[in-house]
């Protein structure tokens, strides 16, 4: 039966366990102390992950015991006891916004200072752990400090730490690493290895990187006691799937094709017209768990969107577990009632030789019936029953039929057959730092103060993962922080999904909990958000908050094209908004997903995403990367244009986001007195935002006045521009009431001039903004400002 090990109405995060020599089941989990202050509280104090253990004893839980208390989060333990029935755990703890890896020792019924293991330039993440006979205690985690994913070990043993050593240091993505020591002392290694230049420019534009999830393969390595690195005379990825089909027995192999690991910049220019740049066929296989039974039997669990399967959920993950046999790896083995997101990470142990113990959560999606099932099953009025309706009207959705069971599943091949053949591991050349000049772009940014106070914080709203219906090709919503934080080195982020995935309450709820875990006040500030999505007329925005705990708002029936009329759902969104103090933009205006700006609320919003990588910009006709009748990814809806919006008297500030699987080319860069998430929030809601597709500074005055204000004067305005960019400037226009009104070719990356407007119209509110055009093609869109011009 359950054992209750923590009381209700907590915020808590990811366990782990392990048992010590006199049998003690030793529970560590991480705790919010501050949920409860911070809820629904903008100015709240800021939340403060702390790892915990308690012991078990039997049935009955002992006292919880603080292992971390310093400021930060501390998060994502792991466990194992050594050979001398000492319990350890490693974690991941947030020291002033970056990362690093720590760990404790039992010492009776308390646990050791905790000891930094790891800690460089970069963040430390997924930290693992294995025990060894004679007292060896190894970690091994993935490491950002060379601007790409490494993978790491170090060693404990005779009372002291050992020196890092690298496993994997190519300029690929090599990360979530799983080990386990076999009975001979051979440390066995399993990690993901994802392409060059992860996370770095991808989209309808650019195909100079790679998105975060166009390839994955599990990879192995085995170090023997000596330090030499091996690995299996059979390549796991003979056996592993390949690029996914819709057929289980028709899988293409990992091995079968490396082009997914080197970026093609130029791919993009071949894309089809209304079509996004499509990626290379590829295996997704993650998240790898390794055990080695007593016997010496390797086990190895994965990750693999293969059969090709898609729900009312979004797609189907499953797992796979195979196992080394001496020089083979043994056909995957498909487990039943597997079936969940991505990051899903069954338990696996080993409770006798030549067995295997695998224990999973899964929601069912793969059992497809359509939604039409929750209908059905409520038109029937069943009653009781898990997947089962309650009493009700018939048509009416009263029960969800897609929730978490847990399975345990027994898989029995004997003990090893026999020992191991390995051979000498490949070599891949180490890499130095990937992205130094991006750094030093960004430093700038940072350094930079416009008018005198203003600070930049470089970010984003519109991302999506795992968690979304449609996002299949998105990857982890894991790693959409991994890629805010150190692929795109942002300072705020709004993560993730279509109402943090179908407004269903436990992804919502794991949605928020991570905007708290990586929120580093002054350094890192997530921000609530999620996509609400309504089709043209009527528009998908995204919705932003500075406070945890309000939920994704339902639909009400969409309006009609004709006549065009104000739409009661946008309505309820916008009274939504003003009770909780949120704000939204809208995206892709001139698509399917888009609107003909029939409502607009100036308080709710004051912002559109004017570009997004994953699709066009919807400025104007004829601008750089605008849609057009011939070219319109998501649909052609020339009403959408932002600068029909502008003419309608809409007050918009430019932002630019990514949307699905584009990466590191939309930026939504806000100017705000402080880094806190109340002060990020009162920068948008004073439009202090421009939107841009690289790391460009932007500044645009008149006066005392910056880009979003609205002011009038008695004298002909002047504006200042001042641009920072990548690479030369093309053109820079000024642009008033939608027409170009001043253009300078600088061909330079430093542009800073002063302009005039000779001919205001007196008593009339005008716009004027800034576009920016640089030679290698990225582009700033500087958000306007209203001036009333009350001269003669």
């Amino acid at each position: 039966h359950p054992i209750v090990l923590t009381e209700p109405v907590r915020d808590l995060s990811r366990p782990a366990i392990a048992v010590d020599r006199s049998g003690r089941a030793w529970v560590f989990y991480s705790e919010n102390a501050n949920y409860s202050a911070a809820l629904h509280k903008p100015n709240g104090p800021a939340p403060d992950f702390e790892l915990w253990a308690r012991p078990i004893t039997g049935d009955t839980p002992g006292t919880a015991i603080a292992i971390s208390k310093a400021p930060g989060a501390d998060v994502f333990p792991t466990a194992a006891t050594d050979s001398s029935g000492r319990v350890w755990v490693a974690w991941q703890g947030w020291r002033n916004g970056k990362a690093q890896i720590f760990a404790a020792t039992q010492n009776g019924d308390s646990f050791s200072t905790p000891t930094t293991v790891a800690t460089s330039s970069g963040n430390e993440w997924n930290p693992t752990i294995a025990a060894a006979a004679g007292g060896r205690v190894t970690i091994a985690w993935d490491s950002y400090r060379n601007g790409n994913y490494d993978l790491f070990v170090r060693t404990h043993a005779s009372n002291q730490w050992g020196p890092e050593r690298a496993i994997a240091a190519s300029a690929r993505y090599e990360a979530h690493p799983s080990i386990a020591y076999a009975p001979d002392g051979r440390l066995w290694i399993a990690y993901e290895e994802g392409s060059e230049n992860w996370g770095k420019d991808w989209g309808a534009d650019e195909s100079s990187g790679f998105a975060l999830y166009q390839g994955r393969a599990i990879r192995v390595r085995v170090l023997e006691p000596d330090g030499k690195a091996l690995t299996t005379v059979q390549d796991i990825g003979a056996i592993a799937p390949g690029a996914a089909t819709a057929r289980l027995t028709q899988a293409f192999r990992q091995s079968a094709t490396n082009d997914w690991i080197t970026p093609v910049p130029d791919r993009w220019k071949n894309r089809p017209r209304s079509t996004a740049t499509q990626a290379l066929p590829s295996p997704k296989n993650s998240y790898p768990r390794l055990t080695v039974d007593a016997s010496g039997r390797v086990w190895l669990a994965f990750r693999s969107n293969h059969p090709t399967w898609w729900s009312p959920l979004g797609t189907v993950w499953t797992e796979y577990i195979t196992s080394y046999s001496g020089k083979e790896w043994m056909e995957p083995a498909y487990i039943a009632h597997s079936d969940a997101v991505l990051d899903n990470r069954p338990a696996v142990v080993s409770p006798k030789p030549g067995e295997l113990m695998i224990v999973a959560s899964a929601d069912g999606r793969k059992e497809f019936e359509g939604p039409g099932r929750r209908i059905r099953v409520a038109a029937a009025t069943k009653k009781g029953g898990k997947k089962g309706g309650v009493k009700g009207k018939a048509g009416m959705v009263v029960n969800d039929p897609y929730d978490f069971d847990l399975y345990a599943s027994t898989l029995t091949l004997g003990p090893a057959p026999a020992k191991p053949e390995l051979t000498t591991a490949p070599v891949i050349a180490p890499s130095g730092p990937t992205d130094e000049p991006e750094q030093k772009a960004i430093a700038t940014m940072r350094e930079a103060r416009v008018a005198g106070k203003y600070k930049l914080a470089r970010g984003e709203f519109h991302r999506h993962s795992e968690v979304s219906a449609d996002g299949g090709g998105d990857g982890s919503i894991l790693d959409q922080w991994r890629y805010a934080l150190d692929a795109a080195h942002m300072d705020w982020v709004g993560c993730c999904d279509h109402d943090n995935g179908g407004g269903r309450e436990y992804t919502w709820w794991t949605a928020q909990k991570l905007t708290d875990i990586f929120y580093a006040p002054g350094r890192f500030v997530p921000l609530f958000s999620y996509e609400r999505s309504v089709r043209y007329p009527e528009g998908h925005r995204n919705v932003l908050f500075a406070q945890r705990g309000i939920r994704t708002l339902p639909r009400l029936p969409i309006t009609d094209r004709e006549p065009r009329r104000r739409a009661p759902d946008t309505q309820m969104l916008y009274q939504y908004l003003k009770q909780y103090n949120g704000i939204v933009a809208m995206h892709t205006s001139g698509t399917n997903m888009g609107t003909d700006w029939r409502d607009n609320d100036a308080q709710s919003e004051p912002f559109v995403e004017i570009y997004q990588g994953e699709r066009q910009n919807y400025e104007m006709p004829g601008a750089p990367r605008a849609n057009s009748a011939q070219d319109s990814i998501g649909g052609w809806e020339p009403l959408g244009f932002v600068s029909l919006a502008l003419e309608m008297g809409y007050k918009l500030a430019f932002e630019a986001s990514s949307d699905h699987i584009s990466t590191h080319m939309s930026y939504a860069n806000a100017l705000t007195t402080g880094f806190s998430r109340a002060e990020l929030l009162d920068a948008f809601q004073k439009r202090h935002v421009y939107g841009a597709t690289d790391n460009i500074l932007a500044e645009f005055s008149s006066g005392p006045h910056i880009m979003g204000d609205e002011f009038s004067t008695a004298t002909k305005p002047e504006f200042q521009v001042r641009l920072s960019g990548t690479a030369p400037f093309a053109k820079v226009h000024i642009i008033k009431d939608n027409q170009y009104v001043y253009t300078t070719e600088p061909k330079t990356a430093a542009v800073k001039f002063s302009w005039r407007d000779a001919n205001p119209t007196p008593g009339k509110l005008s716009y004027y903004y800034v576009r920016g055009e640089q030679t290698d093609g990225e582009v700033v869109w500087v958000s306007p400002m209203w001036v009333k011009y009350t001269g003669n």
